[in-house]
């Protein structure tokens, strides 16, 4: 099954180095600095720290995952730190808190969960200074 819908991750999905096979499991986690591709069972933590992950419509993860763009088109119960973009698709399910640059929820998708939008020129720590700078302007 092919799912197009992302530039980032359409372009990882021929070179995806780590690939879990529609009924397959895999107990523990695991780290790689590629691209990954899962259509099966994952129950663990998935940390692809310089890669994009591509969840199928068969896949299922139960555990966290840090990577830079990540697409869903099964489930993920678990949170999501994220360099890039998260992209749920149509018929997927997140349930779990997400960071990341950007989310695009597709209609018919499921997510529960907090959402922490990161700007990928500020760190974290800039952002209660450009607070306090607005609210002494507005002042």
């Amino acid at each position: 099954m092919a799912i197009k819908r992302n530039a980032a991750i359409d372009t990882a999905e021929p070179t995806a180095e780590l690939v879990l096979p529609a009924k397959s499991t895999f107990h523990g986690d695991f780290t790689t600095n590629s691209n990954a591709r899962i259509e099966g069972t994952v129950d663990g933590n998935i940390i692809a720290e310089n890669g994009n992950i591509l969840l199928g419509e068969q896949a299922r993860v139960i555990g966290n995952i840090k990577g830079v763009d990540v697409a869903v088109a099964g489930s993920v119960k678990g949170d999501l730190d994220l360099t890039g973009q998260l992209s749920i698709y149509s018929g997927a399910e997140v349930v779990g808190n997400v960071k990341a640059t950007a989310i695009i929820v597709e209609n018919n998708a499921v997510f529960d969960g907090h959402v922490t939008i990161m700007s990928a020129a500020n760190s974290r720590a800039a952002i209660p200074e450009k607070l306090q700078e607005v609210t002494q302007e507005a002042s």
